[in-house]
């Protein structure tokens, strides 16, 4: 907090298209230009519910519209030209209001259009015209609809087609000019869900195949063939799970991979060679805690990951100043050390 981050219990990054870094947290959101913090708190908070309310993730969209997710309820929707705030909730009254108290995720696909996913309210299409919201939800009377209600990730492959991560065990394959669903099973569904983790997470990489990533289990899903290739991560012992948080292709064939309590993993697709970065409070240049949120890119090529417990850690190739890691020596892709983000 020394540096200006309100609190160092981070959720998520994200970069806006003016390439201001965003960071929300279990407060609300701080906006770094470089040099300092500027806090939405008081403009993003419901003041109707006496909590602290979490920004899961945030977003900017091509219509000068930046999107708040928190945790409690709904999402928050800023104007950048006005700097107005609309609050967008459940609202039973109204068939057009978003359909799910806890959203997840948000994309704005290549045709202009924007998804919201929920994990108890399934698929929200926002209609600009109206500011209402169009509902894709599942219906056990068809099987070429929605698979599940319970949604988290949300991305877009090279084709158009937009994916969706389900702790159903489902990944979906959703078209968004036929409105047809394909429903893939990867895993057996989970017993419990997780509403601080954006579990499943999901990544489409460099070929254009579908990561998806769930508890301690990592899965990558070849669109061409439809083949799943199955890679488990190892866990300590005593560690029951290591919940994936995040997942970031650090060059084509490399994943990153953080986890809510086990650090983060890099995964060599080509060498099949996985290596576990975990806190070491003896390299005071390392990942600063075990329990991460996510890995971020930001346009400059640095690498932002933020912790639920301890503020953000950047990588960049521009940390040369410090002394090189013990235990970062024998990575391949994570050979320089790490600088704090408070």
């Amino acid at each position: 907090m020394r540096n200006g981050l309100s609190y160092d219990d981070v959720r998520c990054i994200y970069q806006d298209k003016e390439g201001f870094m965003w960071f929300g947290n279990e407060g609300g959101a701080d906006k770094f230009d470089g040099r300092d913090f500027q806090n939405y708190q008081k403009f993003i908070r419901d003041k109707a519910l006496n909590t602290l309310q979490s920004t899961n993730r945030i977003y900017d969209d091509s219509y000068n519209g930046m999107w708040f997710i928190n945790d409690t309820n709904g999402v928050v929707l800023m104007d950048k030209r006005s700097n107005t705030f609309t609050r967008f909730t459940v609202d039973p009254e109204d068939p057009g209001s978003i359909s799910g108290k806890y959203a997840r995720d948000i994309l704005e696909d290549s045709h202009g259009n924007l998804w919201i996913t929920t994990l108890d309210g399934g698929l929200n299409l926002f209609e600009r015209k109206d500011s209402s919201f169009t509902h894709f939800q599942h219906d056990s009377s068809t099987s070429s609809g929605i698979g599940s209600n319970k949604l988290t990730s949300i991305a877009e492959d090279r084709n158009g087609m937009i994916w969706l991560g389900s702790p159903d065990g489902l990944l979906i394959r959703f078209d968004p000019v036929t409105f047809k669903f394909d429903n893939i099973r990867i895993k057996e569904p989970d017993a419990i869900t997780w509403q601080e983790i954006n579990d499943p997470a999901l990544y489409v990489d460099a070929n254009n195949n579908i990561w998806y990533g769930s508890r301690h289990e990592l899965f990558r899903y070849d669109v061409k063939s439809g083949f799943v290739e199955y890679l488990p991560l190892k866990l300590a012992k005593g560690v029951q799970s290591a919940f994936i948080t995040s997942l970031l292709e650090l060059e084509p064939g490399v994943m990153l991979i953080t986890t809510f309590n086990t650090g983060l993993f890099v995964y060599n697709i080509k060498t099949r060679k996985l290596v576990q970065y975990s806190y070491n409070p003896a390299y005071p240049f390392g990942i600063n805690s075990n329990r991460l949120s996510q890995a971020y890119r930001s346009v400059d090529g640095v690498i932002w990951i933020s912790s639920y417990d301890n503020g953000v850690n950047i990588y960049s190739k521009y940390a040369l100043r410090f002394p090189m890691l013990t235990n970062l020596v024998n990575a391949q892709y994570l050979e320089r050390p790490m600088v704090r983000l408070l």
